[in-house]
């Protein structure tokens, strides 16, 4: 795989989590800023971290989720102030191990930037990137 294809199987992974966690709870907010994110089940029980059935699992953190798919395939991402999905060249690069890939750092951060110019993804802060909200992968 090129750097952009890892960064469009990520994106394309990405979105089938955000849609899982979507589908599965009532939201993800934190209560107080120094409370930690919590999701919402349909039930209305909080939830830190489950499992999707069929896709794998996921753990809430810090500002945003890390999902652990049956594939083995690692997904990171955090949530923006405005509930915007962000992730940057560190998460690609976990992505990229969890595929057997390996591709650096600054590699990836090209291909996301190249993708961003190309109005593919959006890089909202420098070295950050996002999908853009009419993306039908979100």
């Amino acid at each position: 795989m090129t750097s952009e294809e890892v960064v469009v199987a990520f994106v394309t992974l990405l979105g089938v989590c955000v849609r899982a966690l979507a589908s599965s709870s009532v939201g993800v907010n934190r209560e107080e800023p120094s409370l930690p994110l919590t999701m919402f089940d349909s039930e209305g029980r909080r939830q830190r971290d489950g499992e999707v059935k069929g896709l794998g699992t996921f753990r809430l953190h810090g500002a945003g989720c890390r999902f652990e798919l049956d594939g083995g395939e690692d997904i990171d991402f955090d949530w923006g102030a405005d509930g915007e999905v962000l992730f940057d060249s560190w998460r690609l690069r976990a992505f990229s191990l969890s595929i057997e890939n390996g591709m650096g750092e600054d590699e990836l951060r090209v291909a996301a930037r190249s993708l961003a110019e190309r109005g593919v993804l959006i890089e909202p802060r420098e070295g950050w990137f996002s999908i853009p909200a009419t993306d039908p992968r979100l």
